[in-house]
Parts: C-alpha cells; structure tokens; sequence
C-alpha cells in the first residue's frame, strides 16, 4: 500500500487545525513483512515554530523506549525507496 499522497496528508492537517488542534508533524504507520512496523515521518510537514525534525524523531524514541513498542523509524523518501527497491 502507497504513502498517503501529500494532498491528502495537508487536508487532514488542515481539518485538524480548524479543530484548533496542533500539528507539529505527521507521521504513517505502515504494516510490514517483517517483525516491526514502520514509522514513517513525511518530510516537509514540520511547523517553523513547532519542535524540528530530530526533537520529533527523539520523542517517538522515547516512546518507543517508554513504552515498549517496537517500531522502525524512518523519513518518507527513505521509506518510499525501500518500497521502490522491492
């Protein structure tokens, strides 16, 4: 299954600030052939006055490490290369 496409990624940013709600960057959980699911942040969806990019990626892996998930953490165009290399 793709990505979400980025049009459809900024309505759902778009529907969720005009519920005054936050969004600081956005992320898919995508299912896998293997032992973890993939966290995919999408690149260019970071607010210039919300955390950056790595303060995000540092909070997934304290969740992770909190909480016990077991998750890989990847950016889009890295994960949409993985895919493209299958």
């Amino acid at each position: 299954m793709p990505l979400p496409e980025a049009e459809t990624i900024a309505d759902a940013v778009d529907a969720m600030e005009a519920d005054n709600d936050t969004v600081c960057g956005v992320f898919t959980l995508r299912g896998e052939r293997g032992p973890e699911p993939a966290l995919v942040f999408h690149d260019n969806t970071v607010r210039s006055d919300g955390p950056t990019r790595a303060e995000l990626f540092e909070h997934c892996r304290m969740l992770r490490t909190e909480f016990g998930v077991s998750y890989r953490l990847v950016d889009s165009s890295t994960y949409r290369s993985e895919v493209d290399d299958d």
